[in-house]
């Protein structure tokens, strides 16, 4: 990765630290890892797992990574939870958006729609 870019993206994700860091009283920011987690955010009973984007492209491997380690983190009964994010830039402003379990592809078997996760 060229060094403007990581820079961009580095400095995205400080954006994002200091725009949340309000509402949590642990903010933290995972330099370099290459990982599905840029930013994590604690405060009781939640964590945030934030994935950084300045283009808002999250690839279906990184969407993935980051919705297994949101169902590992969370209580089974919902005492404690581990929110699966994506930030990103829209019209100058920062988006925060929760990602979902969404099927990957949707194809036909048959006369049944099977979706693939």
């Amino acid at each position: 990765m060229p060094k403007h870019t990581y820079a961009k993206g580095r400095g995205f994700e400080w954006e994002v630290m200091h725009f949340i860091r309000n509402g949590f009283p642990l903010v933290v920011r995972s330099a370099g890892s290459h990982g599905a987690v840029d930013v994590v955010a604690i405060r009781q009973g939640e964590i945030w797992l934030i994935q950084c984007k300045v283009d808002g492209s999250i690839s279906p491997e990184e969407r993935d990574e980051l919705l297994k380690l949101s169902k590992l983190l969370s209580h089974p009964n919902g005492s404690f939870k581990a929110l699966p994010l994506h930030a990103y830039k829209e019209g100058g402003k920062i988006v925060i958006k929760l990602l979902k379990s969404e099927p990957r592809h949707i194809k036909l078997k048959g006369d049944t729609l099977v979706s693939e996760y």
